[in-house]
């Protein structure tokens, strides 16, 4: 099962240190102006993954990740370009590939996105220019907010699963404009995601990813 193991959220480019300890999986939530390339990096030379950037014009909502990634104590996160910025991170241990992602502009839910298998870990950020998010729906849990002030507001919201449901949270609150909002989904170490395919001989055959077996069918 995966564990919240830190989290941090800071307005600026670079955030507080923390301890990531046993994370196998970091996640960047990055907000600002002008994040068409984030430049996601740490103090600890992992290289970052970054995912579909949401440019609204106003403000921009745009995640990265590590899987497997070098941890410690005095472990901090920095987003290089674009301005009016804040960053928030999370750090979670049992988790080991990416899955899906979705994001919308000048929308309040990002999209639905239906886990591949039971247990993943869902990461949802929302960006607003105006106010700030209050509450989050769907089973999430809002364990970061930065207000609107000289730079943008940011919610930084997590979800662990136990059974593969689809969701398609909602950002609220004083924030009357939702700018950019983004979510991607994480696998649990030791996933399978079957997949089936059939054979000319009319068997069907199953891989199963992680574990090397092959299953024939008639």
């Amino acid at each position: 099962m995966a564990t919240l193991i830190a989290n941090t959220i800071s307005n600026g480019t670079t955030t507080d240190d923390i301890d990531t300890t046993g994370a196998t999986l970091l996640v960047i939530i990055g907000g600002g102006t002008s994040l068409a390339t984030m430049s996601a990096s740490d103090n600890k030379s992992n290289v970052w993954t970054e995912l579909t950037d949401h440019p609204s014009g106003d403000g921009d909502c745009r995640l990265a990740y590590v899987v497997n990634p070098t941890v410690g104590t005095g472990h901090n996160f920095s987003i290089a370009s674009g301005s009016d910025k804040v960053i928030a991170v999370l750090a979670f241990s049992g988790v080991n590939a990416f899955d899906q992602q979705s994001g919308a502009i000048n929308s309040t839910t990002p999209g639905s996105i239906t886990p591949a298998v039971d247990n993943e870990v869902l990461v949802l950020g929302g960006v607003t220019n105006d106010g700030e998010f209050d509450t989050v729906d769907s089973g999430f849990t809002l364990i970061g907010e930065v207000p609107f002030d000289v730079h943008v507001g940011l919610a930084s919201c997590y979800q662990i699963q136990t059974t593969a449901t689809a969701r398609n949270p909602a950002l609220t609150g004083a924030a009357t404009t939702t700018k950019s909002v983004a979510m991607a989904s994480f696998m649990v170490a030791g996933s399978v995601y079957p997949k089936t395919v059939r054979l000319q001989t009319n068997k069907r055959i199953t891989l199963q990813s992680g574990v090397g077996r092959l299953r024939m069918q008639a």
